[in-house]
């Protein structure tokens, strides 16, 4: 049915969800004009005379749908036409409070849902607009269980239990697991932020819960016979940042690349000691003097925007960092084993690159060889790699 200028039930009941969406927040905070009023539109005698049937439609509609309110009521006008004489006409929904703007748009379970949860975290000592807005946010996302879960970690956090060397793992709340707070971390640091007293926009789940901070770890390998009298004879370390940098290694040459099988695939080196699997993790060189003080620092990445990305990023605590094999031509040389990059990124202060890197990283963002380019550098045959480092060598001898 179309009547120009009147809303059907469904045509009020979607305006209104969109109202609710809006406004739900405001209403658990008791907030709002109460009674509310929603506004059917209006039909004059010219439109009727047009479609007479559906305007009884229309009134039927409504009739049928105001026997069927619930804290809600419909307001009728008599309107007396010159042609079709006197006719009773839906002018308002006049809604009491939000239960009944729900019950009309069939949320009744869910505002009861939001109002309990609402009171909840009022109670734990979460503020009232925090509470409206994560009240909102949280009916549909989380169960009753992951609700009540959620609430037993705010009511731990603001008693102030011993926590000293206690890691996330060890939390001793029932049904609180580290992959459970993983999957809810956004959620909790918000609300810890609420309920934590004097902690800071930054701080993180570690500080806001008092825990102990699992070490940063490096894995390295040691390629010079020589050097691995310094670890054990070990040529495969794993270890806390902090133990690695305090090794007493004097490589020739420092390798940082960004995966670990490339690293693990490596032959022995004279003077080199690799650095395996940073990723973007490559503010903690940072911490490791013995890297600054190699005559060499060379770099090993993907081909690819996010590759350049990582490079730049640790060019920025070592300056003298080279990059190897993430050129023009080994891009080209392995076309064969191009994959797609399915989201590339845009690099903040590209001119930390050479203006041989910023070429192709620019190509690569620009799609200038195709859609996504990437070359990943374990596709990249062994040989190339030993050229690659040999050449390398070359240039500090």
């Amino acid at each position: 049915m179309t009547l120009p200028g009147a809303l059907t039930v469904d045509d009020a009941r979607r305006r209104i969800t969109r109202l609710y969406d809006r406004r739900c927040a405001l209403w658990l905070r008791g907030g709002g004009e109460w009674p509310l009023r929603f506004a059917l539109g209006r039909v004059n005698e010219a439109s009727a005379l047009q479609d007479m049937a559906a305007v009884r439609q229309w009134v039927l509609e409504w009739q049928a749908a105001s026997n069927r309110l619930q804290g809600t009521a419909a307001n009728w006008v008599d309107r007396r036409w010159q042609r079709l004489g006197l006719q009773r006409l839906p002018t308002h929904l006049v809604f009491e409070g939000p239960l009944g703007v729900a019950q009309f748009i069939g949320h009744e379970v869910r505002w009861q849902s939001l109002t309990e949860r609402y009171v909840q975290l009022i109670e734990v000592g979460v503020a009232p607009n925090a509470a409206a807005g994560a009240a909102r946010n949280l009916v549909g996302a989380y169960s009753d269980d992951d609700f009540g879960r959620l609430l037993r970690i705010l009511q731990w956090a603001i008693n102030g239990e011993e926590r000293a060397g206690i890691y996330l793992r060890q939390i001793p709340i029932a049904g609180i697991d580290t992959k459970w707070i993983e999957q809810h971390r956004a959620t909790v640091e918000a609300l810890l932020r609420e309920v934590v007293p004097g902690e800071n926009e930054s701080a993180d789940l570690y500080e806001l819960l008092g825990l102990s901070r699992p070490p940063s770890r490096l894995r390295i390998r040691v390629l010079d016979a020589a050097l691995r009298c310094q670890t054990g004879g070990l040529s495969d370390v794993e270890a806390p940042v902090t133990e690695i940098a305090a090794l007493d290694l004097e490589p020739a040459c420092v390798l940082i690349i960004e995966n670990v099988e490339p690293g693990l695939a490596l032959q022995d080196r004279s003077g080199t000691v690799a650095i395996m699997g940073l990723g973007y993790a490559v503010e903690i060189l940072r911490e490791i003097l013995w890297i600054a003080q190699a005559k060499q620092c060379l770099y090993w990445g993907d081909l690819d925007t996010h590759g350049f990305a990582c490079l730049a990023r640790a060019r920025h605590h070592i300056p003298k960092l080279k990059s190897i094999l993430m050129d023009e031509r080994t891009l080209h040389e392995n076309q064969t084993m191009w994959v797609h990059e399915p989201s590339p990124i845009v690099i903040d202060a590209p001119e930390i690159l050479t203006a041989a890197e910023q070429a192709v990283y620019e190509a690569l963002r620009d799609n200038g060889w195709g859609q996504g380019v990437r070359l990943e550098q374990e596709r990249i045959p062994p040989k190339h790699v030993l050229i690659a480092l040999e050449a390398a060598a070359k240039e500090v001898t």
